[in-house]
């Protein structure tokens, strides 16, 4: 299954709200749990990936891709309940933004990322 998507986002208009890919009723299924280490496989490997390319330069001051890494996202591997917002699992205190990660790219540059990634 290979989904191709394009957006372009004018200068100074607003992009999307934080997001997952895909929010299958099974998260879990999504990862790969049949592939050993010792063959060059990692254990809850996605079987889905995000090919994110810049088309112009993606900076902080202009709202360049931002992230929560999955080892801070509770629902990244078991999957979010729900009856709750997966940001505010995520980010449930002030003191939790600072998780978030600005990923900048200059123009061309691109960002592979797992499906089940809040950006």
């Amino acid at each position: 299954n290979f989904d191709v998507l394009a957006w372009y986002i004018p200068p100074g208009q607003a992009g999307f709200s934080p997001h997952r890919d895909r929010q299958p009723d099974d998260a879990p299924s999504t990862f790969h749990n049949d592939i050993k280490e010792e063959h060059g496989g990692f254990k809850n490997e996605p079987k889905f990936v995000t090919h994110w390319i810049s088309l112009s330069d993606a900076t902080p001051q202009n709202s360049c891709l931002y992230v929560i890494p999955a080892t801070d996202d509770p629902g990244y591997l078991k999957g979010d309940d729900e009856d709750q917002d997966p940001l505010q699992v995520a980010l449930p205190d002030k003191n939790s933004f600072q998780r978030i990660r600005a990923i900048p790219r200059q123009s061309g540059q691109s960002l592979l990322f797992s499906h089940r990634l809040i950006h």
